[in-house]
């Protein structure tokens, strides 16, 4: 341990000693005060995003093609690489990666710009178009808000790296109004050791979190979802083959954001990067506006049997829900292109998250399979339900986090009455997505041996 570790601990250990405040005591009220920023850290971002969309979408046609589509991505891309290149000077992409990398090797100490830089380069992203998520950002910064207080505290490094992991797991349940998803996530994805205290530190946080970013919503869900037709148990064979279905989409989804990635990555000058990516995503929207930023207005549609708005400023019309036939073609060609839409998003320039989109694209898969069983077989799947149980599914095969995903689907939707059927499909999903990696596994152990 070197000198400046030993003067943090040293100062932390007078801190406590001084005031009488037992390190528990210390950690769970540094959770309280972690959650209620990152809570109010996550409403600011929604804010700031849905303002600054609502903006540069004003007064765009919803019956028809609409060109500014064509330049918005490529815009907010390049201006996300100005502020982190030319004014902030420092990498802010794949925030929870790096967030990860950090915590493993015990780096907690972070810089208190990264309190607010993440947030001012996701809404430039993301309100430009961008068509990935928010919880990367929300997470590095809200760890960035829970390093800075314990450094200010004087806190040792142990305790600093649990404050810090709290802090992220924060962030997800704030941006996500799901404090248990957001216990997950430290869980799971960070995959830290963590002590009962700890533990518990953890889910005060996240609960905080949860709680204050829902009051300041005004208690409302990002995707609330109405219910109609409730779970039965003989929909269940069609449940695993939806399970199945989103297994193998998640693979697809999967290999096509990676093959995106390397070939941004050869890709050596950043502003030719930036400018790539966003006209590709740009393309996409032109197409698909549906794919603009994290799509919770389409899928708070899709979820409550409201498929309208699909086709709606796009080449398409806003008459694709009275063309079934139509609408499956136009829900198929918006899953074939997420998976590149979000890599170009967060690996082009863009500041953005990962676990939103691929929850959309689980809303998405689980529409179209109803809808092609009801149009193609003659079922009659409620295909709300369905695009509420692909979220989770596909989230989980394609993020490898069955346990975050199930709770998040259900506290953003407020779905716990399908927690089974969303259980079900995810873990269906998780295995089949993880078949290459069991396979590769297999080889390597072969080949070693």
């Amino acid at each position: 341990m070197d000198a400046s570790t030993n003067n943090v601990s040293t100062a932390g250990q007078g801190f406590c000693r001084r005031h009488g405040i037992p390190d528990r005591v210390a950690l769970y009220t540094c959770a309280v005060i972690i959650g209620l920023m990152a809570g109010t850290g996550a409403w600011i971002l929604k804010t700031c995003i849905k303002y600054v969309s609502r903006w540069l979408t004003a007064g765009m046609d919803p019956s028809g093609p609409n060109w500014r589509l064509l330049f918005l991505p490529t815009i907010g891309i390049v201006l996300t690489v100005v502020f982190t290149r030319l004014i902030l000077k420092r990498k802010l992409e794949h925030g929870t990666d790096r967030l990860k990398a950090n915590l493993s090797v015990g780096k907690a100490r972070m810089p208190f710009s990264s309190t607010f830089s993440p947030i001012i380069a996701n809404t430039l992203t993301l309100g430009f178009g961008g068509s990935a998520g928010s919880e990367g950002p929300i997470a590095y910064a809200s760890a960035a808000m829970a390093s800075t207080l314990g450094q200010k505290l004087g806190l040792s490094n142990q305790h600093l790296t649990t404050l810090v992991a709290c802090g992220a797991g924060a962030g997800i349940a704030g941006i996500f109004t799901a404090p248990i998803g957001g216990v997950m996530f430290t869980l799971e994805v960070l995959a830290l050791p963590m002590t009962t205290t700890a533990v518990m530190t953890l889910i005060i946080a996240c609960l905080v979190a949860g709680l204050t970013a829902f009051v300041l919503a005004g208690c409302n869900f990002d995707a609330p979802f109405t219910a109609v037709n409730q779970f039965e148990l003989p929909i269940l064979p069609h449940i695993i083959l939806l399970g199945i279905f989103c297994g193998l989409y998640a693979l697809y989804y999967s290999y096509t954001a990676r093959l995106t990635g390397k070939y941004l990555a050869a890709l050596a000058n950043p502003w030719v990067r930036a400018v790539v990516s966003g006209l590709v995503v740009s393309a996409m929207l032109f197409f698909f506006p549906t794919l603009y930023g994290e799509g919770y207005g389409s899928v708070v549609k899709v979820i409550n049997d409201l498929p309208t708005g699909v086709g709606e400023y796009s080449i398409f019309g806003i008459s694709t829900a009275h063309t079934p036939w139509l609408l499956i073609a136009i829900v198929g060609g918006i899953l074939l292109c997420k998976g590149i839409a979000q890599k170009d998003s967060n690996s082009g320039g863009g500041v953005a998250g990962e676990y939103a989109p691929a929850l959309f694209a689980g809303c998405m898969a689980g529409w179209f399979f109803a809808l092609l069983l009801n149009h193609g077989l003659g079922t009659d799947l409620p295909v709300g339900n369905f695009a509420v149980i692909g979220m989770g599914a596909v989230m989980a095969g394609a993020i490898k986090a069955p346990l975050m995903a199930i709770f998040i689907t259900v506290e953003m939707t407020d779905g716990y009455d399908f927690l089974l059927p969303v259980a079900v499909a995810s873990a269906i999903s998780y295995i089949i997505a993880r078949i290459p990696d069991y396979i590769a596994a297999h080889k390597a152990q072969a080949k070693a041996q």
